[in-house]
């Protein structure tokens, strides 16, 4: 059975919108334009899932930006539920899967770095694979 409810929040909510933008958890800025009333700018939604697989200027996608930006696992798992297929892909910048870009730096997030390893524990074998391949390369280039 199916019913609704006339919260017109409740319905954009459970269609993947959120009043927050997400631009504002990632870069700290907001995106909304500032021409724009302010009750204009409070009753605006923003798809979450569409932008979540949106690259950005630099090619990274959200999820990979927020890894690399070190942020708090409670802002990553945002963005990793609004495009949960994107943690077994490879960073295409530095070619780190995405637990190890976001283990990164004096400023990682030890809890990012727990969860995304947590929810792609496969993630594993692909370092391994990197690390076999960079001493294979190692060894033909002493010979």
């Amino acid at each position: 059975t199916t019913t609704f409810d006339n919260s017109h929040q409740k319905i954009h909510l459970e269609a993947d919108y959120s009043r927050t933008d997400p631009n504002y958890i990632l870069f700290g800025k907001y995106t909304t334009p500032s021409l724009l009333s302010t009750s204009t700018k409070d009753s605006m939604y923003y798809n979450w899932k569409l932008w979540a697989k949106t690259h950005g200027g630099d090619g990274h996608l959200p999820l990979f930006a927020a890894a690399a930006r070190s942020l708090k696992w409670f802002h990553v798992r945002q963005i990793f539920n609004a495009n949960m297929p994107v943690i077994q892909e490879i960073d295409v910048l530095t070619g780190l899967p995405l637990f190890m870009l976001a283990a990164v730096g004096p400023t990682s997030d030890m809890e990012s770095v727990y969860n995304l390893l947590k929810e792609y524990p496969s993630a594993i074998c692909l370092t391994e694979d990197m690390t076999r391949e960079l001493f294979r390369g190692q060894c033909k280039r002493n010979r």
